[in-house]
């Protein structure tokens, strides 16, 4: 994992709204330690819109079932990550940092379309996105 966890991994399932895209990925439970945000929620441009609420396991922690061969890729601003949408339903999947992640090679997967997920239970770390970037992304994207 890209954070340190201290608990089990287990495996969560994941689908878009029409299941045409579908996928397993390894990730400790989102809910096990009070103190630990493995989830987060930021409030930049894209993330706001899609309803984001990501983790981030290691790409090889990510396993496609089907779906993954004809997703819809959107980029903006810098350009450097995919925003992975399912090519049928257009639900949002993941970000994938095409291996150009600071620290390793992670995907930041929409926990909103993982199954059993309790969206409401889940203790969020929230991070201010739209603001980190600057006035021209501002204007740009907002």
């Amino acid at each position: 994992m890209a954070s340190p966890n201290p608990v089990e991994e287990t495996q969560l399932d994941g689908s878009c709204h029409c299941s045409a895209t579908a996928f397993k990925v390894l990730n400790g439970p989102l809910d096990a330690i009070p103190d630990y945000h493995p989830t987060h929620s930021y409030i930049c441009s894209i993330c706001t819109r899609n309803g984001y609420l990501l983790i981030y396991p290691l790409r090889e922690e990510l396993e496609w079932i089907h779906g993954s061969e004809k997703p819809k890729v959107y980029r903006f601003g810098t350009e450097t990550k995919e925003h992975k949408l399912c090519g049928e339903c257009g639900s949002s999947v993941l970000v994938d940092f095409m291996g150009k992640h600071h620290v390793e090679d992670i995907v930041g997967v929409n926990v909103r379309i993982m199954k059993g997920v309790e969206v409401d239970k889940l203790k969020l770390d929230f991070k201010d996105g739209r603001n980190r970037w600057g006035t021209e992304y501002n204007k740009r994207y907002r």
